[in-house]
């Protein structure tokens, strides 16, 4: 980004147009300022060599180097006839330095930047365009300017002019930026430029005088607030407790109100603000009595000025009697290096004051300034960088390779060790003494952050309030409110106390200890599983098989009707009493009076570990509708077996390749939600199925799908491994059909790689086939389970698996479901969690919703429905819910249940509300210069902003129109009189946000809000029929409307009505506007709400306020 780009972006236009003219004006002027400027005496100053020759372009054949140095000589800070002459020191002691520039001499021409940011610019440009030397254009360099605005301004078009700027001041935060300042420097340094290294010297002082507690007074004024925030973070992080953070305006009373909270809170004060202001709070706080030796003020780069002994505020105390025995911190002064090396300079230049170029006569009693050592610092530190520049084979006359030795500099000046850093002094901070109106050196801190504070000269007392010689303590020895002092009537009860806490304690641990004592007994009792383990003699009626199909379990035990339907090919046939995928060692089986099924396992032992215990207790904590809850396990060799629950549907392949039974797309999403719902929960669990088909999923006699033969794998791994060697060929690869092929080895079709959850995925994706096919998986390959399990395994591209017919799905998102499932690479495979969504999308939001066909095959099937009844009543209730939420957010609840109930709603007068009325200024351009869309969004955020911070207030939010938002507090549920401090604090909080605010098409633009609020009666009640809405009625909204319309941006309005309410309250700081004439009502005296005691919420900084040319006033 070029200065050009930078000067545009950074700075008004009007200042762009300022600097484009002055540069047209001097440059067409060039030829005659030029003459001027070089016969112009009294701003030139040469040296004091008697040889020099201004005319010739060496002086004694040394180059000419020349300075512009800028000094306040008039204007609103005049300054500059106590220090201008420190320059013409320097530019002496420099010439006469055999080290400093041995080919070159320097000189310097001065002009008057009369603190001004307008003049400095002016003067930059013409010391640039109306001097030339050698062939180099415009001085050298620039020396000042002397105030942060010209430093502001001018720092800009230096960088502009690629010239170095050196100040010997200027105070402002964004002159380190130096991008924006890349040929600007520093040797002055303030303590409020660095609130995290005056924060630590604080925290040391005050921890050396075992001080704990502290209260921060801080300005109004701009940078004060951001500077006391880092202080007051600092503090904290520190263990320093910070009592309050208290702000006063320029006001004699708002001093004394100040104090009066303080004091209350704290003994050690933090007064941060400019010097003139904290005067003036000593001043107060010595009237009232503050300096009684209780307290300790500490003041940040506090000096007393000469003229201040007339001053009225002084109150009839002397200068010397005023600011006595209190303490400052601020950088180290000049005045304190006691070498004796600054009083002889003083008197250079009072003495140079009195000669060319300033012909000022010093009287007697003016002090020599203190920053005409920074002045001087300032001039030699160029010196020093154009030496090293010009050593090391640059170009001193190039700003950039200048500066980089300006910015690295460390050197020993007249105000002491001067390191700088990126440009900016290093601070080097001393605790002052004031005593008797002078400063007394106490002690300096080194430059590293753990240095402590020394004096060089030894031990100085201080001089605390009052004139004592012993540093106060941070609080009363009783505590403020007495409450210290009670500790020692309780003395005699503390050893009871102690035995009280140690027995509670010995109490405490032997109670947890008989908690853990009787839990671990517990866990291991249901560890053993009473009831869970079954006695093999209650099982009634063994031996009776139980295949599905529909089959029914008579009395006896027996199944009719039991044979199960397949289509397979010949190839591939299943012979119903053998090769059924329902285990041949299932059974229906009575236990303690109900249908239970049974699987034998074929195990030789019945050994049962701790960890077949820890398998069943983890099976017995699973509650399910989804999953087959595992009744018992009985472990009785030769009769080990697991009762499951009885469905009596039979398995999902039954139902499905049963033709007698219609299933539409409804019950077939319904099974595969089910499936999925069920494998969710067992993953959930810890358990991963890894035998997962459509005989492993059984339907019960409420069409519900359950998962079963799950979990409990070192107990029937026996089982498992007799089984296998008991397996026809054909059996093994058949119930391969559904294994991942990871999980497929390639050497023996007998072993499987294990189980993972991403195996039982791609078990459901063959299941989901299933059920669109309602056919056996692969069945029209015409292929033995061999040979498919072959072509699974060789995991060709595109990969083996079952043909679908893709026109049968009639959510085509159903096989986008199914092939994702059963894609080849594992990590690519949705979890159930994922599945379980996206079938719930397919089903419309529904869960398995099976009433439909429930009610059509109600004459074959009787079943149960207060389950689905009581789901559907609590969706109802859902729904029902939102409704009303929705409604109460359009009209208030009392009102909402009245219109529901159908009564009619009567108006209702409320004696005392307090409304609110906001809008944006310049809403009516920000909205010009948007799109619609634009100022949608913008309207939204802000709202929901609004909505979201007013949920924490009594306050209703009424309507918006536009930019404007109504609030009222007080209706329709009255509360008294706290309808204005309600409203008070939530418009705080609301300009509080505006702070962090930012538009979304406009990042840098600064919501302008202005608030107007208003105490007293109206009418409330609901208008119309269509759309009804709570509305107010009265000359009290009118009034408030009027308030926020005759406001200003980042203010809030206060009407007298409503400041009454806020008086009686407490805690509220108004601040009185004065006369304000409103349409309708005439000149009425309201006020502005400038804060509320403990709202330590930061407000808008009112200088970025919008300018009355940006209202409109109604």
């Amino acid at each position: 980004m070029n200065i050009y780009q930078r000067l545009f972006s950074r700075t008004s236009i009007q200042f762009f147009v300022l600097l484009l003219s002055c540069e047209l004006i001097c440059r067409c002027t060039h030829a005659k300022l030029y003459a001027r400027s070089l016969n112009n005496a009294n701003n030139l100053y040469s040296g004091n060599n008697k040889n020099n020759n201004n005319n010739n372009s060496t002086v004694l054949n040394r180059t000419i180097v020349t300075l512009g140095v800028f000094v306040p000589w008039t204007g609103s800070w005049p300054v500059g006839k106590k220090l201008a002459s420190a320059a013409t020191v320097a530019i002496d002691d420099i010439n006469n330095d055999t080290t400093l520039m041995k080919n070159e001499h320097l000189q310097f021409i001065w002009k008057d930047d009369k603190c001004d940011g307008e003049q400095t610019v002016g003067k930059t440009a013409e010391l640039y365009y109306t001097y030339e030397n050698q062939g180099r254009k415009g001085v050298d360099a620039y020396i000042g300017p002397y105030c942060s605005e010209g430093c502001v301004s001018g720092g800009l078009l230096a960088a502009f002019l690629e010239k170095p700027m050196i100040s010997y001041s200027c105070s402002k935060d964004t002159l380190s930026n130096k991008t924006i300042y890349p040929t600007f420097a520093r040797t002055k340094t303030f303590v409020r430029s660095y609130p995290k290294i005056l924060s630590r010297k604080l925290v040391a002082l005050m921890k050396k005088h075992g001080w704990s507690l502290i209260t921060l007074v801080v300005s109004t004024e701009s940078g004060w607030h951001t500077f006391a925030q880092g202080v007051f973070t600092e503090l904290m992080q520190h263990n320093i407790q910070v009592a309050d953070k208290l702000t006063y305006n320029k006001n004699k009373n708002d001093y004394e109100h100040v104090l009066n909270l303080a004091k209350d809170k704290a003994r050690i004060f933090a007064l941060l603000g400019y010097h003139p202001e904290t005067a003036k709070l000593l001043v107060k706080a010595r009237e009232m009595g503050m300096f009684n030796g209780e307290n300790v003020f500490i003041t940040m780069d506090f000096e007393v000025e000469s003229n201040w002994e007339k001053q009225d505020w002084l109150g009839g105390y002397t200068v010397d009697e005023a600011f006595n025995g209190f303490l400052d911190m601020s950088v180290e002064s000049p005045e304190s290096l006691g070498d004796g090396t600054y009083k002889k300079f003083q008197e250079r230049v009072r003495e140079k004051m009195a000669e060319d170029p300033f012909d000022y006569q010093m009287k007697p009693d003016e002090k020599v300034h203190i920053d005409a050592a920074f002045l001087y610092d300032a001039i030699y530190l160029y010196a020093l960088a154009y030496n090293k520049t010009k050593a090391a084979g640059g170009d001193p006359y190039n700003a950039t390779q200048l500066m980089k030795n300006v910015f690295s500099a460390n050197f020993r000046g007249k105000t002491g060790q001067v390191v700088l850093k990126k440009g900016d002094r290093t601070p080097i901070l001393e605790v002052r003494n004031f005593q008797s109106g002078k400063p007394v050196h106490i002690c300096t801190f080194g430059l590293q952050e753990n240095d402590e504070c020394t004096n060089s000269k030894g031990k100085v007392d201080i001089v605390w309030p009052g004139g004592v010689k012993t540093a106060p303590l941070d609080r009363p020895k009783c505590g403020f409110n007495g409450e210290l002092c009670k500790q020692d009537e309780d003395q005699e009860n503390t050893l009871i106390q102690i035995l009280a806490i140690i027995f509670g304690i010995l109490f405490i641990l032997i109670g947890l200890i008989v908690v853990f004592v009787y839990k671990r007994r517990k866990y291991e009792k249901d560890l053993l599983g009473k009831g869970f383990i079954v006695n093999y003699d209650e099982i009634v009626n063994q031996g009776t098989y139980g295949g599905g199909g529909g089959g029914h379990a008579q009395q006896n035990g027996k199944v009719m009707g039991g044979s199960i339907s397949s289509k397979l090919p010949d190839t591939y046939s299943v012979q119903s009493d053998t090769e059924s995928m329902m285990e041949r060692s299932q059974f229906i089986v009575s236990y303690r009076g109900q249908h239970v099924m049974i699987k034998k396992l074929n195990k030789t032992t019945s050994n049962v570990n701790r960890e077949n215990l820890l398998e069943f207790k983890q099976i017995r904590e699973i509650h399910h509708v989804n999953v087959c809850q595992v009744v018992g396990v009985c472990v009785q060799c030769p009769n080990v077996c697991i009762l499951t629950q009885y469905c009596s549907k039979g398995s999902l392949q039954d139902v499905l390749q049963n033709s007698d039974i219609r299933l539409d797309w409804m019950f077939k999403m319904s099974f595969a939600t089910d499936i999925a719902s069920g494998a969710y929960e067992l993953h959930r669990n810890g358990i991963i199925h890894g035998r997962l088909h459509s005989n492993n999923c059984v339907i019960d006699n409420r069409w519900v799908c359950k998962i079963t033969d799950y979990g409990m794998d070192k107990f029937k791994q026996t089982h498992h491994n007799n089984n296998q060697e008991d397996e026809t060929e054909y059996q093994k690869y058949r119930k391969l059909l559904w294994q991942a092929p990871e999980l497929l080895k390639s050497t023996s079709s007998d072993d499987k790689d294990g189980k993972t959850k991403e195996g039982d995925i791609y078990s459901f994706g063959i299941i989901l086939s299933e059920i669109l096919t309602r056919e056996d998986p692969y069945y029209d390959y015409e292929m033995e389970p061999k040979d498919i399990i072959k072509n699974v395994r060789a995991r060709h591209e595109p990969p083996f698996r079952p043909k679908v017919n893709e026109a049968d799905c009639e959510d085509n998102r159903y096989c986008a479901l199914m092939k994702s499932c059963w894609t080849d690479c594992p990590s690519q495979r949705p979890n159930f969690e994922n599945v379980k969504g996206r079938l719930k999308r397919m089903s419309g939001g529904r869960t398995g919703n099976l009433m439909d066909n429930m009610i059509e095959m109600m004459g074959r099937y009787t079943d149960n429905l207060e389950d689905l009844v009581e789901e559907r009543t609590q969706q109802l209730a859902a729904e029902k819910a939102k409704t009303d939420e929705l409604l109460y957010k359009m009209l208030p609840k009392t009102i909402a249940e009245q219109l529901k109930m159908g009564e009619q709603v009567t108006a209702e007068t409320f004696e005392s509300v307090t409304i609110f009325f906001s809008d944006i200024v310049g809403f009516t351009s920000l909205a010009g210069a948007s799109t619609p869309m634009q100022v949608v969004d913008l309207l939204n955020d802000l709202y929901t902003c609004f909505d979201k911070c007013i949920d924490n207030y009594d306050v209703y939010k009424v309507e918006t129109i536009g930019d404007a938002y109504m609030v009222v507090s007080g209706l329709p549920q009255r509360n008294g009189f706290k309808h204005a401090g309600e409203i008070a604090t939530m418009s705080l909080d609301l300009l509080h946000h505006t702070k962090t605010f930012r538009i979304r098409h406009l990042p840098e633009k600064f919501l302008q809000l202005r608030i107007g609020i208003h105490s007293g009666s109206c009418v409330a009640g609901v208008v119309g029929l269509k759309m009804p809405r709570y509305c107010l009625f009265g000359d009290t909204v009118n009034y408030a409307s009027r308030m926020e319309s005759s406001g200003l941006a980042l203010r809030v309005h206060i009407s007298p009505e409503c400041k009454e309410l806020l008086d009686q309250l407490g805690g509220y700081q108004l601040i009185d506007r004065g006369p304000t004439n409103m349409k309708g009502k005439g000149t009425i005296n309201t006020y502005f709400l400038g804060g509320k005691q403990g709202f330590d919420k930061s407000l808008p900084d009112l200088t970025n306020a919008a300018g009355l040319d940006q209202h409109v006033f109604k």
